[in-house]
């Protein structure tokens, strides 16, 4: 798949994630995330290259943060609109669940780790000139 798609499966992800109403930031949140009650952020996290380099599995991660605690139903929510851009939850994956205090706040943070997986086509050899 090209970059291109990845770019497409990107989009679709915010397009949906979006339709939750909460902010949404790729990669990471600024400062003036920490305004919101809640937020979402989600990016890729890394790819990996299987079957004599012929397939690969493209593996996101989305991040809920919520000021005191996540609602339970928004992790479901997040699953399911990322499941509608085409990203799926790994069988067996877990979930990370993390604190952090911030302006004397205290924020749950839920990590939730996706993948796609892709082949038929051969991922290329990175070529560097000297």
């Amino acid at each position: 798949m090209e970059e291109n798609k990845s770019t497409d499966i990107l989009t679709e992800l915010k397009q949906q994630l979006e339709k939750l109403d909460i902010p949404v930031y790729y990669g990471a949140g600024d400062k003036s995330a920490f305004k919101y009650s809640e937020f979402i952020v989600f990016g890729r996290s890394n790819i990996r290259i299987v079957q004599h380099k012929t397939a690969y599995t493209k593996n996101f991660e989305i991040v809920i943060v919520a000021e005191n605690w996540v609602r339970e139903n928004l992790i479901q929510d997040v699953i399911k609109m990322a499941g509608n851009a085409g990203v799926r939850v790994s069988n067996g994956a877990e979930i990370v669940i993390d604190y952090q205090t911030k302006n004397d706040l205290s924020y749950e943070i839920v990590s939730i780790p996706f993948f796609v997986a892709e082949k038929g086509k051969q991922m290329n050899r990175l070529s560097y000139k000297h």
